[in-house]
């Protein structure tokens, strides 16, 4: 079954953005080695706002390892 999760992050200051920049390239990785996935983004909109947006497919458990 495919999976699209869409989330919104706006940082208050720029004082968070190092902090969250570090944690956010780390999970972006594991969600592309992650099985079923198809597609990670990341994407800056205007100001301290930020998309993340990962396409997939939800295995059951007969197809996970």
């Amino acid at each position: 079954m495919p999976l699209v999760s869409v989330t919104r992050l706006r940082l208050r200051k720029l004082h968070f953005l190092p902090g969250f920049a570090w944690i956010a390239v780390r999970s972006s990785l594991q969600a592309k080695r992650t099985e079923g996935n198809l597609r990670t983004m990341t994407i800056k909109d205007r100001g301290l706002i930020f998309w993340t947006i990962m396409f997939g497919l939800l295995l059951d458990s007969t197809q996970q390892r």
